[in-house]
């Protein structure tokens, strides 16, 4: 549903509700995606990762909103924003960390 990448062209996008997504560093290299403010305007928002290459993003994500260097920390819900995680993905999210109330 998301294909977002890092200072791309959707991650700027603010206009439409759904953006194509071209030359993705991952396959396959064309995509659709909703747009941020889409997404923003969901009542719940799931984002789902798992494995240790994931851990740094996670951290990052859950503690910095600069959703242009990395999209995930802009995708939130207006009621709730779900993180299903594994262990190693969540291994370097701080013990300080605290949710925002839902």
């Amino acid at each position: 549903m998301a294909s977002i990448f890092p200072d791309s062209p959707a991650v700027h996008e603010k206009q439409h509700p759904v953006v194509a997504v071209r030359n993705c560093p991952k396959p396959p290299p064309t995509r659709i995606s909703l747009t941020l403010p889409t997404i923003r305007r969901a009542h719940e928002v799931w984002l789902m990762t798992t494995g240790e290459a994931k851990a740094e993003a996670v951290a990052t994500a859950l503690t910095d909103t600069n959703e242009v260097q990395l999209p995930a920390a802009g995708a939130t819900g207006q009621y709730k924003t779900l993180w299903l995680l594994d262990t190693t993905a969540a291994a370097k999210v701080p013990n300080t960390f605290t949710p925002p109330p839902t």
